[in-house]
C-alpha cells in the first residue's frame, strides 16, 4: 500500500466482482473520500462515474472484461468532487494465479487532460486552416467563373465584330 499511496496516478484493486478492494491516496483524496467509505463498494458506483449512467455501464462492462481475463484500456471523464471533470486514461488489468484465473483487478489512471486540451487546440486550430483554405478555393472558384465568363464574352464580341 505504501506504493500505491506515493503514486500520483490513481490506482486501486477490486475483486472479481468488481467490489473495491483498496484505493491509493490519491485516488480517494480526488473523490474526497475516505478509504473506509469506499472499500466493500461497487468500483461503477465511485464518484469518478456516477454522474454518468451511459458511463457507469461501461465501466461496469470494463470490469467484466478485465475479470474475464482481458485488459482494458479506455479514456475516460472522471468528475473530483461534485463539479470538477477531468480525463484521464483508465486501465483495469487482471491479477492472474498460476493457473491462469483471475484473482483481482488492477485499476490504474493517468490524468491526461492537458495532453486532451493541447489535443484540441490542435484540432480547432486545423478546422480553422480548413475553413481558410475552403474559403480561398471558394474565392479561386468563383474567380475562375468570372474570367470564364470575360472570357466567352471577348469571343463572342470577336466573333461577331465585322472584319475590316
Amino acid at each position: 500500500m505504501q506504493v500505491m499511496n506515493a503514486l500520483d496516478s490513481f490506482v486501486g484493486l477490486l475483486s472479481v466482482d468488481g467490489i473495491v478492494i483498496d484505493m491509493n491516496a490519491a485516488a480517494l483524496a480526488a473523490m474526497g473520500l475516505d478509504r473506509e467509505e469506499v472499500v466493500g463498494r461497487p468500483f461503477a458506483d465511485m464518484l469518478f462515474w456516477n454522474w454518468s449512467e451511459a458511463l457507469q455501464s461501461e465501466v461496469r462492462n470494463d470490469v467484466a472484461m478485465a475479470t474475464s481475463g482481458r485488459v482494458q484500456r479506455a479514456d475516460r471523464t472522471l468528475r473530483l468532487g461534485e463539479t470538477h471533470y477531468v480525463h484521464f486514461e483508465c486501465c483495469l488489468k487482471p491479477l492472474l494465479d498460476d493457473t491462469g484465473r483471475v484473482m483481482q483487478v488492477v485499476w490504474s489512471a493517468a490524468d491526461v487532460t492537458a495532453r486532451v486540451r493541447q489535443l484540441e487546440g490542435v484540432n480547432a486550430a486545423l478546422s480553422r486552416e480548413i475553413e481558410e483554405r475552403r474559403r480561398a478555393e471558394a474565392l479561386v472558384l468563383a474567380g475562375e467563373v468570372r474570367l470564364r465568363r470575360k472570357l466567352e464574352e471577348l469571343e463572342t464580341i470577336y466573333r461577331e465584330a465585322p472584319v475590316g
